[in-house]
């Protein structure tokens, strides 16, 4: 299956030396860590950074989108929800912030080991998605990102809500 894993500039040197790691921020045991594909071919909106509401308004705020491109074999949203270990109310409370931000939980999947191929790199630009060269992803690795807010490399796709959101879903619960 075709799928996307969305990310930042910031992230290229990391995922070079180490692959796209699993994500563990906010997995509780027993939940598995798992890296996050989107099949959204225009950008998966649980990953926008930095509060913008678009992919266009966070590139306008200094953030490089980049998508790893990959077609392999994963799970889906359902299967985790259902085999991961995932918490019922934080499957919900994902799944509501997700919807919130015009995201759709049916183009989440996940596999659960690092992901080290991928069939192309790809930055957004101007509107558009086109395929990074070796050369410049080097070059983007090696630039100094001083001017960017600095980011913890393991965090991945991330889902945003705040720890009261969370608390009063699971008081919800029961």
């Amino acid at each position: 299956m075709k799928a996307y894993h969305y990310t930042v500039s910031d992230r290229i040197a990391s995922i070079a030396k180490h692959g796209i790691k699993l994500s563990e921020a906010g997995v509780i045991p027993p939940e598995k860590p798992a890296v996050w594909f989107s099949t959204n071919p225009v950008y998966e909106m649980t990953a926008l950074k930095s509060g913008a509401k678009s992919v266009q308004e966070m590139e306008k705020s200094g953030f490089m989108p980049i998508r790893y491109v990959v077609d392999m074999d994963m799970i889906d949203w359902e299967y985790h929800k259902a085999y991961s270990g995932i918490h019922p109310v934080i499957a919900q409370g994902l799944e509501e912030s997700g919807r919130q931000c015009n995201a759709n939980p049916s183009e989440w999947f996940a596999v659960y080991e690092p992901v080290k191929k991928w069939l192309a790199v790809e930055v957004y630009h101007d509107g558009e998605w086109g395929e990074l060269e070796e050369e410049e992803m080097e070059q983007l690795a090696s630039q100094n990102a001083s001017l960017r807010p600095p980011f913890d490399e393991d965090l991945g796709f991330g889902f945003f809500f705040s720890v009261e959101a969370l608390i009063s879903l699971m008081n919800r619960a029961g």
